[in-house]
């Protein structure tokens, strides 16, 4: 017989496949995890770090991450807990609290938080008392609490978003939102299944309605252009949605459905696009590149790309997360696209856990599963991930800016005083050496007397006028005297020109800009942060373990046995540990032999691995913990075919 090559190593799951022996050489059989099969390899996995570790863990899980940008570009990374609502500031490395002054968010994990990013032209006052402002940051903790505003670094803190009284009843005092989900759309907020006051100020649940505000407005939902729709027909309720172009595709438990701008006074016009495929929990969507993945009501994954055009990525999982997935904790499981769209993550909770412990991610380019498994850092049932999202490229500024120098300004001008006199109602004050005050300085006296009343001059004075280079006036009420004691008179100087140029260029010398790549990030049941480094092989410093079972091989002669030779493996990395079986091939764990660990070096090479074992079938599988490898080929070495038995 010949050697038995497979080269193509990173076909990853088929669950439509029966059992191992029906895989294509190069499948990963149930069991698998912590592999990547990555463009032709077989590959440990990235791990992840906390961030901002200083200043965590955070006040309860983590339920939502993004990254949103002011007008200006400035960016903000946002976490958002139970409780309060966090913006990473970059310059401390630290999570500063920016939820509103008093109050608590009141979120839950039972309850999706969303987002939405709103550019609108009625201005909104920052701080309540200060500058308009036309961008706002909303966050809705998911029917349980008021939906929040934030106009980001001009502004102290969240606010709730007023504006609901125009379509509560009339009677009812409330005028906050409270809605499923927040959203928008054609210069419109969306509230999606916004909860309705009655005129005793009881909150109703509209599961099948979506609300608009007028065009450019905030907090205006009464009037020309505002209205809402109910999406009755298949019988469903809204579950989570999302935009698609110019679309905001409505995903409900049992269906799907389009909400298209048409103007007029009906505005928003929806439309079923399918009736039979609903989505299976508010956060299993993302969205990337106009394209929208989704885990279905039937547990597969769809990619859906407007109309009719959807199409099932999948199949080759689906058996997998119907039996994995808990449908209790639907509404727990995330979906986030990959850096750079390399792979689209499904994070789940298996049976039995109450967060997220599992994760299973296709290759976009190769359509290749694979599986992830978190048990080893959160090992109780009770802990796990609960939030996860992509926060994409961006930069950032650490350092003092030219502002922050220029408040720093020169040092304080310090002169002694020779003299102060007073003459109707102006005083007149002399210096022992020339002093470069000028009028509308402040000077703050010290030590002055006159004759035995103590700091009759003392305090601080707007100067009125510089007579000389020793003297200067301010005003001051009261009777005409003199004094000649000794005292001091400082002046916080403002900047000179030389100052401004000194400053422009320590300012540029001190100022670094930071530039993060995209990058997947996860909080956790604690309130603790990470994110993803392909240079990471620990997740928050805990060993991975990685494990790649293959096919099982028979080489087409299922009831004939085998003396096979060995194994070689085309290989690099840190070490490798292979292993085989001859039976128990419906299990994971029995029956397999363990050789030593390989050690491996930094390029590719190949090693041989010999058995010299006898059966009619064999299975391999690849592992480590705590080290990484990579494999690219191997090669069952030509077993020799025995007599029948």
């Amino acid at each position: 017989m010949q050697d038995i090559v497979t080269r193509q190593v990173d076909r990853g799951f088929n669950a439509m496949a029966d059992d191992a022996a029906e895989l294509q050489y190069g499948g990963a059989a149930d069991g698998s995890r912590n592999v990547l099969y990555s463009r032709g390899t077989i590959k440990t996995p990235y791990g992840f770090s906390k961030i901002a570790s200083s200043s965590l863990p955070l006040s309860g899980a983590i339920l939502d991450l993004f990254r949103w940008k002011e007008l200006d570009m400035t960016e903000h990374f946002m976490a958002v807990t139970p409780e309060k609502i966090y913006n990473k500031n970059n310059q401390d490395d630290t999570w500063d609290d920016v939820s509103q002054s008093g109050n608590d968010l009141n979120a839950n994990i039972y309850n999706p938080v969303s987002h939405s990013v709103i550019l609108h032209t009625d201005g909104i006052a920052l701080n309540g008392t200060g500058d308009n402002w036309y961008k706002h940051c909303l966050v809705c903790p998911g029917k349980v609490a008021p939906i929040q505003r934030w106009a980001g670094k001009n502004e102290t803190d969240f606010a709730d978003l007023l504006g609901a009284d125009d379509y509560h009843h009339t009677s009812s005092s409330i005028t906050k939102h409270y809605a499923l989900q927040v959203g928008s759309l054609a210069s419109r907020v969306l509230l999606i299944s916004a909860k309705e006051a009655d005129a005793v100020d009881s909150l109703h649940d509209c599961n099948q309605r979506i609300r608009w505000s007028q065009a450019g407005k905030l907090e205006s939902y009464t009037g020309t252009g505002s209205g809402y729709t109910d999406l009755f027909e298949t019988g469903g309720e809204n579950i989570f949605g999302g935009l698609l172009g110019n679309q905001w595709i409505q995903y409900q438990n049992n269906s799907t459905w389009s909400l298209n701008w048409v103007g007029g006074t009906t505005v928003f016009r929806p439309r079923i696009e399918f009736p039979d495929i609903g989505l299976l929990g508010p956060h299993l969507l993302c969205i990337k590149n106009n394209v929208h993945y989704f885990v279905g009501s039937d547990f597969n994954v769809y990619a859906y790309k407007g109309g009719s055009n959807i199409r099932p990525i999948g199949d080759n999982i689906q058996k997998y997360l119907e039996r994995d997935l808990s449908p209790a904790y639907a509404y727990r499981c995330w979906m986030t696209v990959g850096a750079k769209g390399s792979r689209i993550w499904i994070y789940i909770v298996p049976d039995g856990s109450e967060f997220v412990t599992q994760a299973y991610a296709i290759d976009t380019r190769t359509g290749s599963w694979m599986k992830r498994d978190f048990t080893h850092k959160w090992a109780t049932t009770s802990a796990g991930i609960s939030a996860a999202g992509l926060i994409g490229a961006g930069s950032y500024m650490i350092g003092d800016t030219y502002a922050d120098k220029l408040i720093e300004r020169s040092p304080p001008k310090n002169v002694a005083i020779g003299g102060c006199v007073r003459s109707s109602n102006v005083v007149t004050v002399t210096t022992d050496v020339a002093h470069s005050f000028i009028a509308g300085e402040t000077a703050v006296l010290a030590s002055v007397d006159s004759g035995g009343e103590t700091d009759a001059f003392s305090g601080s004075h707007t100067i009125a006028s510089v007579p000389s280079t020793t003297t200067f006036t301010f005003s001051q009420n009261g009777a005409d005297e003199s004094n000649l004691a000794a005292g001091t008179a400082l002046v916080d100087k403002a900047p000179t020109s030389q100052d401004y140029i000194t400053y422009a260029t320590t300012s540029r010398m001190a100022m670094t800009e930071i530039l993060t790549d995209e990058r997947i990030v996860i909080g956790d049941s604690a309130g603790y942060i990470y994110q993803y480094d392909s240079d990471l092989i620990q997740d928050d410093g805990i060993d991975i373990p990685s494990r790649h079972i293959t096919e099982v091989c028979d080489t087409g002669f299922p009831g004939r046995n085998k003396l096979w030779p060995g194994i070689t493996i085309t290989a690099k990395g840190t070490s490798v540990v292979i292993s085989y079986r001859t039976g128990n091939f419906e299990t994971i764990d029995t029956g397999w032999t363990d050789f030593n660990a390989t050690s491996l070096t930094s390029e590719f090479a190949d090693y041989f691995i010999p058995i010299n074992d006898t059966s009619k079938k064999i299975q391999f599988k690849f592992s480590s913990t705590g080290d990484d490898f990579q494999i690219s080929s191997y090669m069952i070495n030509a077993p020799i075919l025995l007599g029948r038995v």
